[in-house]
């Protein structure tokens, strides 16, 4: 009864340590004084999973009041349905300021084919419009 016990044991820390090492929460990505601004989700890796886009902007206190955005790129495991880091990219997506007086430049984001597609918009007088496209190879 005594082994018994210390093996439940066991494996209640071994699952615990497990499920801190593999978070399957989307949430537990976000960095610490950081926002999430938009998500979206669809297949990035062929691998026919949901992997998940985000995009995160910096909460704390802005410097000349910017505040910069980052892209978070999670896959899904395909054993375990958790999300693992797959990227980030710290100067892709513009910030709210950048769009001149159309306001937030951030148009469209989506995950479409194994693309994730972006769309940007601003200007004023002269307006312009921007569109980067990622895929995983």
């Amino acid at each position: 009864m005594k082994y018994a016990v210390s093996l439940l044991y066991a494996l209640a820390l071994l699952q615990a340590t497990y499920a801190q090492q593999t978070p399957a929460a989307k949430s537990t990505f976000t960095p610490e004084n950081w926002t999430l601004i938009q998500e979206t989700s669809g297949d990035l890796n062929k691998d026919s999973l949901n992997d998940v886009a985000m995009i995160v902007e910096y909460a704390g206190d802005a410097l000349e009041g910017e505040r910069p955005r980052s892209l978070i790129i999670l896959f899904q495991e395909k054993a375990t349905q958790n999300y693992t880091l797959a990227a980030t990219a710290d100067h892709v997506i513009l910030d709210a300021q950048s769009g001149g007086t159309m306001g937030d430049p951030l148009d469209k984001f989506e995950i479409k084919g194994g693309v994730l597609r972006i769309d940007f918009a601003g200007g004023s007088r002269e307006q312009w419009t921007t569109t980067h496209r990622y895929r995983y190879t």
